[in-house]
């Protein structure tokens, strides 16, 4: 499997990302990669270390989905020829990508 590690991906229907990822792939087999959407947000954080809050980051984030940008891709080397970070480039015959919501 390959994934940009440095995103975080929130499982829909699932209570992790390797069940979910399970599940996408019994439900679409034919699918190479599966592209997750990626809202703009906007985070707020402490200028300074000491000041910083998780809790207070996540809670105070501005999603909108309105405004989307390039997905995020998590893609089965199997089923596919190449790859760019952000997306799979040549997917192998009788292969699809599969965009989720």
């Amino acid at each position: 499997m390959i994934a940009d590690w440095d995103d975080v991906l929130v499982p829909k229907h699932h209570r992790n990302y390797f069940d979910e990822l399970i599940w996408l792939n019994q439900l679409y087999p034919s699918a190479a990669a599966f592209v997750f959407s990626r809202p703009h947000s906007t985070l707020y954080t402490a200028s300074i270390p000491e000041k910083f809050n998780l809790a207070s980051t996540i809670e105070t984030a501005q999603i909108s989905w309105h405004h989307l940008n390039t997905g995020k891709f998590v893609g089965l080397p199997s089923k596919f020829n190449g790859t760019w970070i952000h997306a799979p480039t040549r997917v192998k015959p009788g292969h699809d990508k599969m965009g989720l919501l």
